[in-house]
């Protein structure tokens, strides 16, 4: 058993919890492992503080306090969080759509190609560039 495995079982084991084979092997870790009983005795002081601080008194009127403030609360429609994401969505494809025409036309331009005719089919006018910048699939 490692070290994660045992200090998975200490809560288990200071409830009364805890299976006895898996009790079995975690004795046999801590035998052995001195951080993990340095750990289990802090696990142990925690345990011992907080039973012996006893019950908490719930405060007066909390649940009936819980409900109303619930009821108050300004809850958002349900599907509200898709207009502010495909708000960004479709602003972050406009900018790649007009970094793509950006590139296409500065491409053009700098090597002295006339602009792309109105008329031309825009894939062709993909694949010339693909092939002018040497892509894997350029003749």
């Amino acid at each position: 058993m490692s070290c994660r495995d045992a200090r998975t079982l200490f809560s288990a084991r200071l409830d009364g919890l805890i299976d006895p084979d898996e009790a079995r092997a975690l004795e046999a870790h801590l035998s052995g492992c001195a951080a993990c009983r340095r750990e289990l005795a802090r696990w142990e002081a925690a345990t011992r503080a907080l039973r012996a601080s006893g019950p908490t008194p719930v405060p007066p009127f909390l649940a009936e306090r819980a409900f109303h403030a619930a009821m108050r609360a300004e809850r958002p429609a349900p599907g509200a969080w898709f207009l502010p994401a495909a708000r960004k969505v479709a602003l972050a494809g406009a900018l790649a759509a007009a970094a793509v025409w950006v590139a296409a036309v500065a491409t053009g331009a700098a090597r002295g190609r006339a602009p792309a005719d109105p008329g031309q089919d825009p894939i062709e006018v993909a694949v010339l560039l693909w092939t002018a910048e040497g892509g894997p699939d350029a003749e």
